[in-house]
């Protein structure tokens, strides 16, 4: 993840701003404060050049970056919060939270991130009532929307299910984004088409996927996926042997493989060009976030599937505009046109 200039240049106003920093007041040092504002060092000294351009603040070769301003108050004031719930949810810097931190600031809000359980915790929150909007993601039960709509502020859900009609959802629509990907996988004449999604996942969104995947394939008459998945895992190097396990066990080679997500997508990608024996199947990529595009794909043959809507942007929208809706975002279809 790549975070843009001016979301950490304002992280950093953000962290003075917050914690009350004097003039005079040391900050920690670069690779500490790197940390803190989840950025590359590179970026971090990019944003306090700016700033000492601004006399914000002052750098002194050997002794440190001292505050050269009292910063009341950040200049994005008004703050959303950002609850992702649940364990496997998105984590401080992610993907997802930095791409509804540059929307919010595009409407002068700083974000507040906020990870919790699965069940509400309203003491993490009673500090926090007067923020200007709520964004609850990740495992969103009935009892978080229940208790975001309690609050009496704008709140808006990403999750597969409308639990409260006080609380905006936006929905992915696995199940049809499934189904467009997989029917232009057969059109293009794949007929066996392995998954790296598991058949007994505990999360709902994935079981959906799955279960749409079984359903077109039967559609079509073509057969099942064998009984064993790859282990997609989260290091490159539990993917990779998972590969190398379920290519081994394939009865017959693969013609199609249906993944979810850039990064397991460029790791089976690199697999394949590591291992030129094998077959080179087409592959069909479902992205929930259409920022992730595969310009560094190196084969053409690659369908993938995005959100005809920005994400992000809806959430943000949605708690700004004051309407309560839910949104379905479909998909649309992208043919990579690369090198082979």
């Amino acid at each position: 993840m790549t975070v843009k200039f001016h979301i950490a240049r304002e992280r950093v106003i953000n962290y003075i701003a917050g914690n009350g920093f004097e003039k005079g007041a040391k900050l920690p040092n670069e690779k500490e404060f790197a940390a803190i504002c989840g950025v590359s060092i590179i970026t971090l000294r990019r944003a306090l050049a700016e700033l000492e351009a601004n006399n914000l603040v002052e750098r002194i070769h050997g002794r440190g970056t001292f505050v050269n301003m009292n910063l009341r108050n950040s200049p994005l004031d008004k703050h959303l919060l950002f609850v992702s719930i649940g364990k496997v949810s998105e984590g401080r810097y992610s993907d997802m939270l930095l791409s509804i931190e540059e929307e919010a600031a595009k409407r002068g809000c700083r974000i507040e991130y906020l990870q919790v359980g699965e069940q509400p915790e309203t003491s993490l929150l009673t500090n926090l009532a007067d923020c200007k909007g709520m964004i609850l993601f990740g495992w969103v039960t009935r009892a978080w929307a229940d208790y975001a709509a309690s609050l009496r502020i704008p709140a808006v859900a990403v999750s597969l299910e409308h639990f409260n009609p006080a609380v905006s959802t936006v929905t992915y629509d696995y199940a049809g984004m499934s189904r467009l990907l997989l029917e232009r996988m057969i059109e293009r004449g794949a007929r066996n088409i392995g998954t790296t999604f598991p058949a007994n996942s505990p999360y709902h969104s994935i079981r959906l996927i799955f279960n749409t995947y079984q359903s077109v394939l039967k559609e079509h008459g073509l057969p099942l996926p064998p009984p064993k998945q790859p282990e997609t895992g989260l290091s490159r190097e539990g993917l990779y042997t998972g590969l190398e396990e379920f290519f081994a066990g394939l009865p017959e080679p693969l013609d199609g493989i249906f993944v979810a997500g850039s990064a397991i997508y460029v790791n089976l990608l690199n697999f394949l060009l590591e291992h030129p024996s094998l077959p080179r199947p087409l592959i069909g990529v479902l992205q929930p976030l259409p920022g992730y595009r595969l310009e560094s794909a190196r084969l053409k043959n690659t369908i993938s599937v995005i959100q005809e809507s920005y994400l992000p942007e809806k959430v943000v929208e949605l708690l700004f505009s004051g309407n309560i809706e839910h949104v379905l975002l479909p998909g649309k279809l992208m043919e990579y046109k690369g090198n082979p």
